[in-house]
C-alpha cells in the first residue's frame, strides 16, 4: 500500500514524519528572538487529523504499557497533561508515517525503544 492512498494524493507532501506531525499539530512550535525562546504548540493545524492523534494517544494510554511509560516520563519531566499527549501523539504519527513508508507493520518496541534516547522519532526517510 502507497503512503499517498493513506495521506492524500501527492506522494510528496510527507516525507518525512517531521513534516506530518507539523501539519497534525503534534510538533512543537518554537519562538525565538535575542535572548528569549518560547516553545508552544501549533495552532494552524489539520483540525481532524489533530483532534485525531490526541484521541489516538489517549486511547492509548491504559492499552499499551510502552505509551503509559513514554507518557509518564513526560509528565515526571514537568509537561502538562496536554504537553505530554501532543509528545505521546507525535511518538505515534511518526511510528505510523515510518511504517507507511517502509512497508511493515507496527512494532512497540522500535516505536518506544527501551535503551537510547526516549525521545528520538522513529526513523524518518529523506529521499
Amino acid at each position: 500500500m502507497e503512503l499517498g492512498s493513506w495521506l492524500g494524493d501527492d506522494l510528496g507532501r510527507f516525507t518525512s514524519a517531521r513534516g506530518l506531525r507539523a501539519y497534525a499539530g503534534v510538533a512543537p512550535l518554537t519562538w525565538a528572538s535575542g535572548n528569549s525562546t518560547t516553545v508552544t504548540h501549533r495552532k494552524v493545524a489539520n483540525r481532524y487529523l489533530k483532534g485525531t492523534c490526541h484521541l489516538w494517544g489517549f486511547t492509548a494510554l491504559p492499552h499499551s504499557s510502552a505509551c503509559r511509560a513514554y507518557y509518564d516520563r513526560r509528565r515526571e519531566v514537568g509537561d502538562a497533561f496536554a504537553a505530554a499527549l501532543r509528545r505521546l501523539a507525535g511518538k505515534l504519527l511518526s511510528s505510523l508515517h515510518h511504517c507507511l513508508i517502509h512497508d511493515e507493520f507496527y512494532s512497540e518496541e522500535r516505536a518506544f525503544p527501551a535503551h537510547g534516547s526516549q525521545d528520538a522519532p522513529v526513523e524518518e526517510s529523506n529521499p
